[in-house]
């Protein structure tokens, strides 16, 4: 980048300095002309990274994976150009597949299977996806691990390992040697399939349990399921972030974007249990009756959350929506953030700390240049930070910019924050109920009635929040986010 950008000059100086129109306009023409650059330095970067993910599979496409997911914060050329990782990385040959299915259930596939077709319909980090007929008659979806895979990871593991020693050494502010235990633990839960199903099966039950509409999990057959296969239902739908398939099933993008957000609420804020790698390649859509139903896919990643966690999290959204300093401050505190609250802040809304506290979700290229900013001079107390942050939210965090990444994709109209501030207003009041895994509710007349009070109390704030003006001249959210998109475009 450097070599390649070195004579690019300062255009915020320039355009200081400028004296005439004249001149502000032949600076513009400039600044268009380095745009071009910029944008084939990017697309060349993005096109090596690209190779070394495909070249080293495993980790490495995980890592792409996420990358891709990044679009609110990289530019366009890393988002497109990765984002083939999420569902059509490279396969392995048939052969790897016949192998896989001797070892794990001693049988071949033509000894289950009225048909499989070869060729894989999806291909991503851990394993590849056939379309299958069972001699029942049922299509299933068979994904079928990479069979040298638990072998490349202990080796990309020692590697990982290795250059985040070799950083920490170079540059103490960056250190993340913590992260490895946990990293490691998560991929081999991962790697073992039983768990995705037992983490399928629960999430559903969740969902049940809260009369959850417009969600579905594909059940699994767990008697021709093993450690690295997985036989389930196969469900035909959209990928979440592909518009124009949405659009020829009837469907809204913005109502797809709300219903997505509401799902994950209800996980983080009252389940307690949360999907943690909800990516593109992970999420379907179909039409239920005019209305979008969500699939989940890809069960491996999930994180229960702990109680205490789970109430002083609600608690933190509630205060932050409630204008309370003092509640930001302590549950910030409790969630092992207290003494960075100008950089956790910046975490958990993706707004810089100078911006007015607000329930608006949109993120100006001039937020990103602040942000940038300031963790730029902040690195040692944001590894600090890192460190002592509960781990809990360290996963929600991460489920929460994935979410934001599928909202800026179908339009960006959604505001996650009036969302999961509804949210966190229930899980308030929410307790669990001893010995299962369902979410909790409240029980008493005394807690439902306290909680409707707090839902009129949020409602009061969210108007004065969304301004007078719009709340009296009937100005909607839409017309608002569509001016403050035409401002930023301009």
């Amino acid at each position: 980048y450097k070599i390649s950008l070195r004579n690019c000059p300062d255009f915020n100086e320039l355009y200081s300095k400028a004296t005439s129109e004249e001149e502000i306009q032949q600076i513009a023409t400039q600044e268009a002309q380095w745009n071009l650059v910029w944008d084939q330095v990017h697309q060349r970067g993005a096109e090596r990274l690209l190779w070394v993910c495909q070249r080293n599979a495993g980790i490495f496409t995980k890592a792409g994976q996420h990358i891709a997911s990044l679009n609110h914060i990289l530019p366009m050329q890393y988002t497109n150009t990765l984002s083939v990782l999420q569902d059509r990385a490279p396969f392995v040959p048939f052969s790897d597949v016949e192998r896989v299915f001797k070892e794990d259930l001693d049988l071949q596939p033509t000894n289950i299977f009225e048909s499989f077709e070869q060729t894989p319909i999806a291909a991503a980090s851990l394993a590849q996806v056939h379309k299958a007929k069972l001699k029942s008659g049922e299509i299933v979806a068979v994904k079928v691990q990479y069979p040298k895979l638990s072998r490349m990871v202990e080796g990309d593991m020692k590697t990982i390992e290795t250059i985040v020693n070799l950083i920490a050494w170079i540059f103490p502010s960056f250190e993340f040697r913590w992260t490895l235990p946990e990293f490691e633990e998560n991929i081999m839960k991962e790697l073992d399939f039983r768990v995705e199903h037992a983490n399928s099966e629960r999430a559903a039950a969740n969902f049940k349990q809260n009369g959850t509409t417009g969600v579905y999990i594909p059940k699994v057959y767990e008697e021709l399921s093993s450690k690295r296969i997985l036989v389930m239902e196969f469900i035909d739908g959209a990928k979440v972030t592909n518009v124009e398939a949405l659009h020829k099933l009837g469907l809204d993008p913005k109502a797809v974007a709300d219903k997505i957000m509401n799902l994950f609420s209800d996980q983080i804020f009252l389940h307690g249990f949360v999907h943690c790698d909800p990516h593109p390649g992970n999420i379907l859509v179909r039409n239920l009756k005019g209305k979008p139903e969500i699939v989940l896919l890809d069960h491996g990643l999930y994180r229960e959350l702990k109680e205490e966690f789970r109430i002083n999290y609600c608690k933190l959204w509630k205060a932050l929506v409630l204008r309370d300093a003092e509640g930001v401050q302590l549950y910030s505190q409790l969630l092992g953030a207290g003494e960075f609250a100008d950089l956790f802040s910046v975490m958990l809304t993706l707004k810089p700390p100078s911006t007015e506290l607000s329930l608006d979700d949109n993120i100006t290229k001039g937020d990103l240049m602040e942000i940038a900013s300031l963790l730029q001079c902040s690195r040692t107390k944001l590894a600090e930070m890192l460190k002592n942050m509960d781990r809990d939210l360290l996963f929600v965090l991460r489920t929460t910019y994935l979410l934001q990444s599928i909202n800026i994709e179908l339009g960006g109209h959604v505001n996650r924050f009036t969302i999961m501030a509804r949210h966190s207003i229930q899980g308030t009041h929410a307790k669990p109920q001893p010995n299962t895994s369902s979410s909790p509710s409240p029980s008493s007349l005394r807690e439902k009635l306290s909680l409707w009070g707090e839902r009129i109390l949020f409602e009061i704030n969210l108007a004065i929040a969304r301004g007078f003006l719009a709340l009296f001249l009937g100005i909607s959210d839409d017309h608002v986010k569509q001016e403050d998109h035409n401002k930023k475009n301009k």
